[in-house]
């Protein structure tokens, strides 16, 4: 429909250790010729040990090689931590929306979300909001330097065949375009 989306899938950390799962994954890409591999991103939804961290990383860097990207999900929780970002090559993190939600009313979690924006920015990897359902949450986000969120803010749920006229008449907040890339 004349779209560049990305399409995200949230796939536990353990499915990256399936045996084959690599071949069963470019198996599926090569079906796909007409579209980039790099608008698949996969979104790691729980932790591992740190034991199979090495394993998982080897797995990821080759599925970049077919141009898949990958997300930490829920990123400040206990399922995803530092240890996830700093051995892991994701490609974003996404802000887990519990503390999206609140850090307008929350001293702390408003500090944490910095933070995780800061981390994000200062390591060049993209940062997603999740949850966000305001816009003083989202002018919050903008002025931390986060250009990306998910939320109510943005959109509600909708049928599919609404999403392309949808696309075409949305308006982004002017300020995106003053933030730097």
């Amino acid at each position: 429909m004349g779209l560049d989306l990305t399409i995200s899938v949230n796939i536990a950390a353990r499915h990256l250790q399936e045996q084959g799962f690599f071949e069963k994954l470019e198996v599926a890409l090569n079906g796909y010729t007409t579209h980039s591999t790099s608008l698949l991103q996969l979104e790691l939804i729980e932790a591992t040990s740190l034991d199979e961290i090495d394993a998982i990383r080897t797995i990821m860097d080759k599925c970049k090689i077919l141009g898949v990207q990958f997300a930490i999900d829920d990123f400040g929780t206990g399922q995803s931590s530092l240890n996830y970002f700093r051995h892991l090559p994701a490609d974003t993190l996404k802000i887990d929306g519990s503390f999206v939600r609140s850090m307008m009313d929350s001293p702390d979690d408003l500090l944490l979300v910095r933070g995780i924006v800061a981390i994000a920015n200062a390591f060049n990897r993209e940062v997603v909001a999740e949850g966000v359902a305001t816009d003083e949450q989202s002018a919050a986000l903008l002025a931390m330097g986060c250009r990306v969120v998910q939320g109510y803010a943005v959109a509600r749920p909708m049928p599919a065949e609404e999403f392309v006229a949808w696309c075409a008449a949305y308006p982004p907040d002017p300020r995106w375009r003053e933030l730097k890339h």
